[in-house]
C-alpha cells in the first residue's frame, strides 16, 4: 500500500504520468504491467 501511494505521488509531483514509468520499463508497462504500475495509473487517472 505505501508503495502505491509513493508511486502515485511521485508521478503527480514530478513529470507527467507515464513519463517516468515509460522510461523505467516501457516493455513491462505494455506487455506485463506489474501490480505497482496499474494501481498507480488507475489512482492517478481516477
Amino acid at each position: 500500500m505505501p508503495v502505491r501511494a509513493q508511486a502515485a505521488g511521485q508521478r503527480n509531483g514530478m513529470p507527467p504520468p507515464g513519463t517516468t514509468l515509460a522510461r523505467a520499463r516501457p516493455a513491462s508497462k505494455y506487455l506485463k504491467p506489474t501490480d505497482s504500475d496499474w494501481p498507480a495509473i488507475g489512482s492517478s487517472g481516477d
